[in-house]
């Protein structure tokens, strides 16, 4: 069974194996996409909002406009990630599953994702992990 949090002893950082990177990327091409959409659709009709429709494209590309610039702003996908930038390890109860986040000095968080076959084993190893290098985990 391959470990997906691995300890870097030479630069002190944690590698993680995971496909955050790509989601991210992909939602955010998406959402980008979205916002143009809704820029070329308010061009052609010269910016009237009379229109009801036009009015559910200027929301929708103002939420994908926002929703970029917060991944952007708050979240981080690196998938080496210096042991020292890491606050803590933090558990959170949503709606009976548990997500994990590494929680950075900076306010920054980066998202875990666990395999749910290898769940406790993934999990075990991340807190060890932690631990082992005194971070606290929440």
């Amino acid at each position: 069974m391959e470990n997906k949090f691995q300890l870097s002893d030479n630069d002190e950082s944690v590698l993680i194996d995971d496909s955050y990177k790509t989601i991210i990327r992909w939602m955010t091409a998406l959402l980008i996409m979205n916002v143009i959409t809704s820029l070329l659709i308010l061009y052609a009709s010269h910016f009237n909002l009379n229109d009801e429709l036009n009015i559910i494209y200027v929301a929708s590309g103002s939420i994908s406009l926002i929703t970029v610039m917060w991944f952007w702003m708050v979240r981080v996908v690196d998938n080496k990630i210096p042991l020292n930038r890491i606050h803590q390890l933090k558990m959170r109860n949503i709606l009976g599953g548990q997500r994990f986040t590494i929680v950075f000095k900076n306010g920054k968080r980066r998202d875990i994702n666990l395999d749910k076959r290898n769940y406790f084993h993934e999990l075990e190893s991340l807190k060890e992990l932690f631990k082992q290098k005194n971070i606290l985990v929440e």
